[in-house]
């Protein structure tokens, strides 16, 4: 037989790279993963603003008799809607101001100006 003359001693395999299928495959894979990343983000996303929907709806919800005690006062539709307006601004540069101190603290609920 042919195996002993060519090689010397026993038969050699050889393997044969298809690198076009070999980067349709890696391309595919990228592609599953970056999938699955933008879902996480879109999801962790969704969450957050639900999260502080769900805070500033809490808010107004409980501050309702402080509101009617300002509009009876004499407060204008026009600025007691710039005064929520406001409020709901100023949530996320404090929240954001808050985080690390409440990290420490190990208080991750606690309000800016809470401090003992």
């Amino acid at each position: 037989m042919i195996d002993n003359d060519l090689s010397g001693t026993e038969w050699y395999r050889t393997y044969l790279n298809n690198n076009a299928e070999n980067d349709r495959q890696a391309r595919v894979m990228y592609e599953t993963i970056q999938l699955f990343i933008n879902c996480f983000i879109a999801i962790t996303a969704a969450i957050a603003v639900a999260n502080v929907f769900n805070t500033l709806t809490s808010s107004i919800i409980l501050r309702r008799r402080e509101f009617a005690t300002l509009k009876s006062m004499g407060m204008e539709d026009r600025a007691f809607w710039r005064m929520i307006a406001l409020e709901c601004a100023s949530y996320a540069p404090a929240r954001a101001h808050h985080w690390p101190r409440a990290r420490r603290r190990g208080d991750v609920h606690g309000l800016p100006g809470d401090e003992p």
